[in-house]
């Protein structure tokens, strides 16, 4: 059997000199969300165009878990 995606989190940012900002929805996966079955897929954009990233940009995550929910 091989993992397959089942779930997709898109997310996109707006970046400008001052900030980067993202409009990000109410995204839940499960604790069954293991070895490869979800994914967060991001764009980011500039004045409404698609921002290239280099492979040496770095992006930090935060995520929050809900408990007893």
């Amino acid at each position: 059997m091989t993992n397959q995606i089942f779930k997709s989190a898109i997310l996109d940012f707006s970046v400008s000199a001052q900030n980067a900002k993202a409009n990000v929805p109410q995204i839940k996966f499960s604790t069954q969300d293991s070895g490869g079955t979800a994914r967060l897929k991001f764009t980011a954009k500039k004045d409404d165009n698609n921002l290239p990233l280099s492979s040496a940009a770095e992006v930090t995550l935060a995520m929050v878990l809900s408990v007893g929910k």
